[in-house]
């Protein structure tokens, strides 16, 4: 399977979504669900190890309009593991006919296993193959790479028609979702799922929503120094992929994140500012969310993951891998991306290392990442911090700086990373004073 400016208006709160849903449209609304309900219906009946109905559901969103080369993939995995090859290789043939470009995960993936050595399925591959080299050319050019803010217009265009509509969640998706970018396609599946989950969100924190619109509208003036560290990052690693960005409206559950479009921006998660209410949001939500400044910083992050190519499943991997998208970042962007994480930690390091150093060997990130809440006067997600010294020393000791960056972004070994950096051997001489 294929699995910021604090430029607020004045606050206005809006009148929403008082009129109710018509028993008319709620009836048509439960007996037609859209084609993002059946993608989610299909892949949960994947998860459930439901694979002739997961195909069946994969047919009935295609033929209500799904067009995504990952939903095509996905569905060819449902179909191989129940035992159609033949329909299999079409799902694969659709993929591969939308754009399908990763050739590596379909040549391991265990899903495809009885279908494997089927002559189609390596025609299949190769063209596969094709598309991933088209795209490397052409997006190895980082003035190549659209940065798109149109699907934020199309969200604040619906918002306004909700306010009075009788049926809202039909106007998140005929106005927002079915006009959006390819990005939004991604962006819906990944991370909303459906309209009706993103009414719900909007009309949890009504005001807080009602107050994004001036500092979303600022997320454009950004695109001269996001394009500027994607230069930067080109000179430090000559083989980077600059992909599209795309900023969206979602439900406040993702500040960045990748899909097959390229990188995918939550703008609901950049409110924060002068006038913007925070008391709707939980402890969690006002821990995370940012300014819309720090928009830049973020994309540089994102970018970083874009790059990496690397293995293990430890925590010290996990943190290496999120510090290291931090330390390059900084690189590119000029800009810290988590400044609380990094004054408390370089003020207890020796402590945080002598506990992370009894984990780091294990896969239970819980304690380190993934947090989003301080406990104690101790700020969550502190592995990113440790992740971001290793990555700093190891690059500190290079004497060739864009070699040490091509070795962190392609790390095959945590462990080996980590004792070439001699980061552990600083708290080994402390102990000894």
């Amino acid at each position: 399977m294929y699995a910021i400016l604090s430029v607020i208006a004045s606050l206005v709160l809006p009148i929403i979504f008082a009129q109710p849903i018509s028993p008319q449209n709620q009836a048509e609304q439960t007996s037609k669900p859209s084609l993002y309900a059946l993608e989610e219906q299909a892949m949960k009946a994947y998860d459930d190890k439901k694979y002739a109905e997961s195909m069946q559901l994969f047919d009935t969103a295609f033929s209500a309009g799904l067009n995504r080369g990952d939903d095509a993939y996905n569905a060819a995995c449902s179909a191989a593991l129940a035992g159609n090859a033949a329909k299999a290789l079409n799902y694969l043939d659709r993929a591969a006919r939308l754009g399908f470009r990763d050739p590596d995960h379909m040549k391991a993936d265990s899903d495809l296993e009885s279908v494997r050595s089927d002559p189609r399925f390596l025609s299949i591959l190769q063209r596969v193959q094709e598309h991933q080299r088209t795209y490397a050319l052409e997006h190895g050019d980082p003035d190549r790479a659209a940065i798109v803010t149109s699907d934020i217009d199309l969200f604040w265009a619906a918002y306004d028609h909700m306010q009075t509509s009788q049926n809202p969640e039909a106007v998140i998706e005929d106005e927002y979702f079915q006009k959006g970018s390819s990005g939004l396609q991604d962006f819906i599946f990944a991370r909303i799922h459906s309209a009706s989950d993103l009414l719900k969100t909007i009309k949890g924190a009504p005001g807080y929503y009602a107050a994004l619109r001036p500092a979303s509208s600022h997320i454009k003036d950004f695109t001269p120094r996001i394009r500027a560290s994607f230069h930067k990052l080109k000179d430090l690693y000559p083989r980077s992929t600059f992909p599209d960005v795309y900023f969206l409206i979602g439900r406040m559950n993702s500040a960045g994140t990748t899909g097959s479009s390229g990188l995918l921006l939550g703008a609901d998660m950049f409110g924060k500012g002068p006038n913007v209410p925070m008391d709707e949001l939980d402890e969690w939500h006002r821990t995370v969310v940012q300014s819309v400044a720090d928009i830049q910083t973020t994309v540089a992050h994102e970018l970083i993951h874009y790059q990496q190519e690397t293995e293990g499943k430890t925590l010290l991997a996990a943190a290496i891998v999120e510090g290291s998208a931090d330390f390059i970042g900084e690189l590119i962007s000029g800009e810290n991306m988590n400044q609380t994480q990094r004054e408390y930690g370089l003020k207890h390091e020796a402590e945080l290392w002598s506990q992370f150093s009894k984990e780091m060997n294990g896969t239970d990130t819980s304690h380190w990442m993934y947090e989003g809440k301080v406990v104690n006067g101790r700020p969550a997600d502190l592995a990113y911090f440790i992740g971001y010294r290793i990555t700093q020393a190891y690059y500190d000791k290079a004497t060739d700086k864009k070699k040490a960056i091509a070795e962190i972004l392609n790390f095959k070994d945590a462990d080996k990373l980590l004792n070439e950096s001699g980061y552990a051997e600083r708290f080994k001489e402390r102990q000894g004073d």
